[in-house]
């Protein structure tokens, strides 16, 4: 463990009281559980964690994304999801994590006609939302 001699200048490894060990931090962040946010992978696709919507012949499935933004906190996100798209509190926040994380994140999956009010009311509330058609 670190101790720092008494006058404060030094510690025995000849760093500064606020140095951060970078093996320590590794360390720490290894033994995080972050298994309630969902799979995180290195590539910069979305991930998709709702189920799709069966499409009944009243449009063709698309896919709502939303896009991060340095404007809309966390809580806000996460209320817009829940109140406007019903998820879960889980859902959304782990949605939210994705967007923050990846930059983007598929956030439902439905008969376009259906989504096209979901991302209006998402864009009148100041979220960056676009629908995009099925990928093939």
């Amino acid at each position: 463990m670190n101790k720092f001699i008494e006058n404060g200048s030094e510690n025995q490894f000849n760093r500064t009281p606020y140095y951060v060990d970078p093996i320590r931090l590794s360390t720490h962040f290894q033994q995080i559980d972050f298994s309630r946010f969902g799979h995180f992978s290195e590539q910069p696709e979305e991930d998709v964690l709702v189920e799709d919507e069966v499409d009944t012949g009243s449009g063709e499935v698309a896919h709502l994304l939303v896009y991060n933004d340095d404007h809309n906190s966390f809580d806000w996100v996460i209320e817009c999801f829940m109140e406007i798209l019903q998820h879960t509190n889980q859902q959304a926040e782990q949605l939210a994590l994705l967007i923050h994380l990846k930059g983007k994140a598929t956030v439902k999956t439905a008969p376009r006609n259906v989504l096209q009010p979901k991302k209006e009311a998402l864009v009148d509330r100041g979220l960056s939302a676009v629908i995009e058609g099925e990928r093939i």
